[in-house]
């Protein structure tokens, strides 16, 4: 969760904090989908209900967002934002400009431009001091002040000087520090536990971590040990137990150990997906597998990562399937080609779209603009600027009416239409039933059971899945 507050106060204002009070807080506690207690407006406050309307906070704030699983929720006071429990008592002990969400049990607040730490008690941890400030993970807290960088531990006492350049979070035990051109990393404790002598380190990932030494990448081990030597142009970080390498604008492919597992012959390679990585070899694109074999030979013009075991390739100009053993699913015959994650394909040909099985079958024709997968198992259409939705038996589930269809989102899409010249927001369902009929100015899409809408410049408050409004004038 994260809000941004100002000392400017207008209604529009007002109304977009609110707003983003909702989309940016973490999912709450539910029944039927919904928070246990609900953002209500009464007029131009605000407070909390229950599913059934009843007021449990009472309406009393400039706005409010979401209960977090930290079991608070933001309000605002005269243009201000703190924080409150589910009771209502107001847990923070004054007033910010912005709150940031809460990571690892602290989160960063800020007021006149100065940044500080709290908890979930709303306890300045580090006051609010600094230049900027975050939580760095393994317990402690990184501050910057007068363009130099320090950590603090959970109680605000210092671990280390504030005297480094930079300072990140903690990745394995170890935060990377930067001071004086060099950088290496610190442990938890604050203790220097790789001498700061190379030119940058990446974080740790797997156990190791990318540096360069001497103008050449390589990895270490937590202790600074060499992995791998400096001896490489490019290195990547660990992903499986492998790594793409680069020297002399060739790329291959290493395992922990150093060992090349695709030689470095290739103009290019990819991260591994399924255990594949694709190659570019003169122009021309293939796969190896993480053994080094070669599964795939470079044919292609272009071939994509596996997904779901099947291999998005073009040639001459065409797109279509392989598998992963090399064999043709779909042939190249269309211009692009998107699969979906239950078995079907958006593809375009000539400049129509329509929607394919693996097995070539055509599901919905090829009639239009554009079309592309939006949940549900729904396709959105696009035709002459109009937007409709259909399901994968070409069954109309809204027409091509509406100027614009958001993807669904908690099962409900945000639709636009124009009503009497002008244009509306409102809810659909998954089978095309209006939850709200396009009457508002504009809306957010759902989330956390819950959707935001305006009339005009005002925020009226939310809306849920059966289509009850939240408010009151």
């Amino acid at each position: 969760m994260n809000e941004n507050a100002r000392g400017s106060n207008t209604p529009t204002q007002r109304a977009v904090r609110v707003a983003l009070l909702l989309v940016l807080s973490a999912a709450a506690a539910y029944a039927d989908n919904l928070p246990a207690l609900i953002p209500y407006r009464r007029g131009t406050v605000w407070g909390f209900c229950d599913a059934k309307k009843n007021i449990v906070i009472p309406c009393a704030f400039e706005g409010v967002g979401v209960f977090s699983g930290q079991g608070l929720a933001y309000f605002i006071s005269e243009g201000k934002i703190g924080l409150m429990d589910r009771s209502g008592t107001k847990i923070t002990k004054r007033l910010y400009d912005h709150v940031l969400g809460f990571k690892d049990g602290f989160a960063q607040v800020i007021l006149g431009g100065k940044s500080g730490i709290i908890d979930p008690t709303g306890v300045e941890i580090l006051p609010v001091a600094f230049d900027a400030a975050f939580p760095a993970g393994e317990g402690l807290l990184g501050a910057v002040r007068g363009g130099k960088c320090g950590y603090f531990d959970k109680t605000g006492r210092a671990v280390t000087r504030i005297e480094f350049d930079r300072a990140r979070e903690f990745h394995e035990g170890r935060a990377a520090v930067a001071q004086n051109g060099k950088e290496g990393f610190i442990d938890p404790t604050g203790g220097i536990a790789i001498p700061l002598r190379f030119e940058k380190v990446h974080d740790f990932h797997e156990g190791k971590a990318v540096v360069t030494f001497g103008g050449k990448a390589g990895w270490i081990d937590k202790n600074g040990e060499w992995a791998v030597p400096a001896e490489y142009d490019f290195i990547s970080d660990f992903n499986g137990g492998f790594a793409i390498v680069g020297r002399g604008g060739r790329y291959g492919m290493i395992d922990a150990a150093g060992k090349a597992i695709i030689p470095l012959r290739f103009l290019g390679v990819g991260e591994l997906s399924e255990g594949m990585a694709a190659v570019n070899l003169n122009g021309k694109y293939g796969l190896y597998d993480k053994d080094g074999r070669e599964v795939v030979p470079p044919l292609y013009d272009q071939v994509h990562a596996p997904k779901n075991g099947l291999i998005l390739i073009r040639l001459n100009g065409r797109a279509g399937l392989i598998d992963t053993s090399g064999k043709t699913v779909v042939r190249p015959a269309y211009d692009n080609f998107s699969p979906t994650e239950d078995g079907y394909c958006v593809a375009s040909r000539y400049g129509r779209a329509g929607v394919i099985r693996l097995s070539g079958e055509t599901v919905i024709p090829f009639d239009y603009d554009e079309i592309d997968e939006i949940g549900e198992g729904l396709f959105r259409v696009r035709s002459d600027g109009l937007f409709g939705i259909r399901d994968s038996r070409n069954r109309e589930i809204h027409p091509v009416a509406s100027i614009h269809i958001a993807p669904y989102h908690d099962g409900i899409a945000r639709v636009h239409s124009i009503v009497e010249g002008r244009p509306r927001a409102g809810y659909l369902d998954a089978k095309g039933n209006p939850v709200t009929p396009c009457i508002f100015s504009n809306a957010l899409d759902f989330h956390d059971g819950l959707g935001g809408v305006w009339r005009d410049d005002l925020f009226l408050g939310y809306v849920d899945a059966k289509g009850n409004q939240y408010w009151e004038e």
